[in-house]
Parts: structure tokens; sequence; C-alpha cells
């Protein structure tokens, strides 16, 4: 795994030329008893000397070599006004994501070059400032004019100055550190490490479905964007614009679902395991098969499918996940709590909310039950001003009927339904059903026995809850408050 030089960035240097004279020299030079005072005389004196001066809008093309790397930089456009920067890629790599304002400073940062000091004009050792094998090599090219080739060589004993020679010219100079040290970068050092990029807030995109295939579960996990919420006026459900449909359909927890459905957008990388990787890197990754695939498809017809490892432990005991878009190129290394899909159960992001609907759009309310009189609850109006309610065709008070409906709002799932059925022949205890004004058909919400102290609800048939008895008992003991004007009771063990 590449890991970046990084160098240290300093003005210090400037100053000590500037005022430090001759202590500076000392401090810049490699100890060396042959040192001789006129090397001590040119170096006082040979801070700002003109090294290069180029325009970086006529850069064409840059080779760089170093101990991690043989790259080579080419312009992709020139800037088309002082306000604009042009634009550069790496040979062979066109096809990866790069940050480009990181790759311009290659030709940047050597476009007004000016030397801290000359430390010698007639060196007998390069090997003292590394410039004898020098660490790195870079030529520049230009639109007019010869190339021009630098050699970059040790940090000296001041760090913030770095020994440094020119093609054609025996004089070593030190130059800033700051400008130097993105040359020994490898080239990962200008790659993306945004596996997606998240686009502005006026142009996200709607994520249509989402899923999530894991070897763990014995399910997937499907969310779907809720059609309803188009409608400003429709307040069911949460505060969330999606549902889980599977492994059961239920209402989604906006704070906690929020990072699976648009995670992907923005999502970071901590670090590469491979760039360009070919099939064997790909299945020494463990993404042959992976672990973990998540498909988030966008109403702007673009689909992301995401395919991660199992998760693994790194030198700095962070859990993390080897990444890759499916038919992408390069294998990430993403922390778990980022990749929040190779862990998150259904359970996580499930709101536990049974009822959506509001209770000025409730159009008509059944209730019935294994021993409970059926009763027809009919509502007309659009908020508390005009909201009118029936109870079997006769007139009931709206408070009383808007204080049981808030009571059934605070029905809470203690767990999810996975697995779980409901015989063919079992009576349910309570039995709600609902239409509002955004419902084709109306929806029945069922209580249903699994033991001594727990029931199962079932939405339009399909065991989706787990609740408390209790719950259900005082729910009962409710039922019948309704026409008797008495408190509702709202607690339960």
């Amino acid at each position: 795994m590449n890991k970046k030089v990084k160098g240290i960035i300093g003005l210090g240097a400037v100053l000590a030329v500037l005022g430090g004279g001759l202590a500076y020299l000392k401090n810049t030079e490699p100890a060396d008893d042959k040192s001789s005072s006129s090397s001590s005389s040119v170096a006082e004196s040979g801070a700002g000397i003109q090294l290069i001066r180029k325009d970086t809008n006529t850069v064409k093309q840059i080779d760089i070599s170093n101990s991690q790397s043989t790259f080579t930089v080419l312009r992709t456009a020139k800037a088309k006004s002082d306000k604009e920067n042009p634009t550069f890629t790496i040979k062979g790599y066109e096809n990866i994501p790069l940050v480009n304002t990181t790759i311009y400073t290659l030709a940047n940062n050597v476009s007004e070059l000016d030397s801290l000091s000359v430390v010698t004009d007639s060196p007998d050792d390069l090997s003292k400032y590394g410039l004898d094998k020098p660490e790195v090599t870079a030529t520049f090219y230009y639109d007019s004019g010869d190339p021009i080739t630098i050699y970059i060589g040790n940090i000296s004993p001041v760090s913030t100055a770095t020994y440094f020679m020119m093609k054609g010219s025996n004089t070593v100079y030190t130059v800033s550190t700051s400008s130097l040290s993105n040359y020994r970068d490898s080239i990962s050092a200008y790659v993306s490490k945004t596996i997606v990029e998240k686009p502005a807030d006026d142009d996200m995109p709607v994520v249509k479905n989402l899923s999530i295939h894991r070897q763990d579960l014995d399910y997937d996990i499907k969310l779907q964007y809720d059609e309803r919420s188009k409608n400003d006026k429709y307040k069911g459900g949460t505060a969330s614009t999606h549902v889980m449909t599977e492994p059961i359909y239920c209402y989604l927890s906006l704070e906690r679902s929020t990072s699976a459905v648009t995670g992907i957008f923005g999502l970071t990388a901590s670090d590469f395991y491979k760039i360009l990787p070919d099939e064997s890197d790909i299945a020494e990754a463990g993404l042959t098969s992976p672990f973990c695939t998540v498909t988030t498809e966008c109403d702007n017809g673009k689909t992301y499918k995401l395919l991660l490892s199992e998760p693994f432990t790194d030198d700095d005991g962070v859990k993390c996940y080897y990444a890759m878009l499916d038919g992408g190129n390069i294998i990430y290394i993403v922390s778990a709590d980022k990749a929040v899909w190779g862990t998150i159960k259904p359970i996580d992001i499930a709101s536990s909310n049974i009822f959506g609907s509001t209770i000025w759009d409730i159009r008509q309310m059944v209730i019935s039950g294994k021993d409970i009189k059926t009763d027809t609850f009919d509502g007309n109006g659009s908020s508390a001003d005009d909201y009118k309610v029936t109870k079997n065709g006769k007139s009931l008070d709206t408070e009383r009927f808007r204080l049981f409906y808030a009571f059934l709002l605070s029905t809470s799932a203690d767990d999810l339904a996975i697995g779980k059925t409901v015989p063919a022949d079992a009576k349910p205890l309570v039995s709600v059903s609902i239409k509002d004004t955004y419902m084709d058909k109306p929806q029945e919400i069922s209580f249903y026995e699994d033991g001594s102290l727990s029931c199962i609800i079932t939405v339009d048939g399909q065991a989706r809850f787990i609740c408390s008895r209790s719950y259900v008992d005082t729910l009962i003991g409710n039922i019948a408050k309704i026409d008797t004007g008495e408190n509702y009771v709202t607690t339960w063990k």
C-alpha cells in the first residue's frame, strides 16, 4: 500500500537567510571538515536567485521519477482566463478519478522558483546532498523552448530547505521544501479518495430504490422512495421519504436511515488497496464474491453498485472493508462507520411507528376484534376547525376521536416480526382498518396473540412487528371508553 511522503511546510528558511547569514549556511550545508570559506561566502549571498520563471499555462508535459513512482503528467486543457487554471491528467490514469487541483501543483510549484541559498557551485561530492542519485528527477516540457530538468535531493538540516540542482548546472542550491515535497509523492496522492461525488443540493438525485444483499443475512434489505412524499399535503408515515419493503414493509426513522439511503454520495475512502486492479487483486480483496452488495438506483437514471469485502481490522485497530464500485478500477479501504451497509439490520433503521395517517386525513376507520363489536368511524374535513366524525352514522365528539387516535399513534413496535407467521384460523384480538385521503384502499392493522407477553402486529395480513400484550390490553380498554367520556389510559407496563 502506497504511503504519501509528507513534506514539512515553512517559511522560516527565508527569514534565516535574510537575517542569519553565516549561521544559516552552517545549518543547511552538511557537516564536512573540508568545507571552504569560499563556499560560505557564496552561500551567504545566494538567496533569492531566480532559478525558474515560466507560465504554468505553457506546461504541456511533466515526466516525474521518484522513489515510489514513475509517471507522466499531461495537460488536457489550457486556462482560458487569468481566473482559471489549466487542467492536467496522468498518462494511463485518464479513466481514474483524479484530483486536478493537486496535479496542478506539479506544474505550478516550480513556475516561479527562487533559491534560498547557494550551497556550492563546485560540488566535490553530490552524495552529501542526495544528488548523486537524486530521489526525484522531473522534466518539464513547454509549448515553446527547451525542456527543464530538475533534481531534488535530501532535505537539509533545516527542514524548510531542500537541496536542489538543475540539469546543465553544477550549482547546488537550497530551495523551499514546501515547493518540492509533492514531487516525492506516489501516483495515489493524486487519485481522489471520494468513491462517488456528492452532487450539489439542488442537483441531488432521488434514491428510488436501495437494496442491501449480505452473506450473513437470510434476506435482502430493500428500501424504496415513498411516492406519496411528493405531495406537500401528505403528512403520513414519518419524516423519512423512504419506506422499507423487504424483509418487511415498515416506515423508516429519518435520523437512523439517512446514512443508508444517501450514504453513497460523498462516500470517502481512508486509503487505497489497489489502483487499476486485475482479477487476482479483486479476488485477494474478497470482492469476486463480495460479502455485501449495495445497489442504489436514482431517478436520474444512474445506478451505483458498491461491493464490500468481509470486514477486517487495520493496523490502527479500525474496522474496515475493501470496497469497489462494480465495474470500477480502484479498490478502496473504507472504515466501517462510513460503510454502514455492512452491519445494518432492519430494526436499526425501522421506525417504531405503526400507524402513519394524520387524523385530519382519515376518511374511515373500522374497529373490530375477537371480543369487540365492530364500529365504523367516518371523518370529513381537513383541519381541527372543520373536521367532523361520526360513529356508526351518529355524530361523535371530534376531540374524543382525536384523543383515541393519538393513543393509536403511540403504538410502538418492540421488534420486527421477521420470520413470524400467524395461523390461518387465528382471530385478531383487535383489528383497525384505516383509509385516508391518500390511500387507494384501506390499510388493516391487526393484533394477534403470540404467547402470554407479546403480540404480533400484521399490516394487510402480513406479520411485521412485535409489541407487548399489555399495550393491546390497554387498547381494548380504551376502545370501550370512546363513548363513555372516561379518560383514556395512556400508559402500560
